[in-house]
C-alpha cells in the first residue's frame, strides 16, 4: 500500500486516513410534504459545495507481518500489522492515506492536488 503521495508504507509508520470532503457533495436538501396526493417538494436548495478539509478519520501504527491486531476505540492508536493493511485500512473516495511526518502536510497536500 501506498501514500497519497505513492511512498510504500512500511514497518514503524504511522498511517493516518484524512477526510478531505464530504461523502454529501454535489447532493440537494429538500423538502418535501405529504399531501392527499402524495408527497411534493416544497424547497429544493443549492448543491452542497466542496469543502476542503483535513479532518483525521483514523491513526494506525504499521507492524510487523502477523496475526496480532489491536483496534483501538477511544481514538488511541490501532496497531496493523503491515501484511494485513490493504484490507484493513479501508478508505472512502473523499479519503486520502498519509504517513505521519512524511506526507500529512494539508497545505502540501492541496498545492498538488489543485495543480493536477
Amino acid at each position: 500500500m501506498e501514500d497519497w503521495k505513492g511512498n510504500k508504507i512500511k514497518v514503524g509508520h504511522t498511517v493516518i486516513v484524512i477526510s478531505t470532503g464530504s461523502m454529501l457533495e454535489g447532493s440537494k436538501y429538500c423538502l418535501f410534504m405529504r399531501t392527499e396526493n402524495g408527497l411534493e417538494k416544497v424547497f429544493e436548495g443549492e448543491p452542497i459545495k466542496k469543502s476542503y478539509s483535513f479532518d483525521i478519520s483514523a491513526k494506525y501504527l504499521i507492524t510487523e507481518p502477523g496475526n496480532n491486531l489491536t483496534i483501538s476505540m477511544n481514538g488511541k492508536l490501532s496497531e496493523v500489522p503491515i501484511n494485513h493493511i490493504d484490507f484493513l485500512i479501508c478508505k472512502q473516495p473523499w479519503q486520502i492515506v498519509c504517513i505521519e511526518g512524511i506526507s500529512d502536510n494539508k497545505d502540501e497536500y492541496y498545492k498538488d492536488y489543485f495543480s493536477a
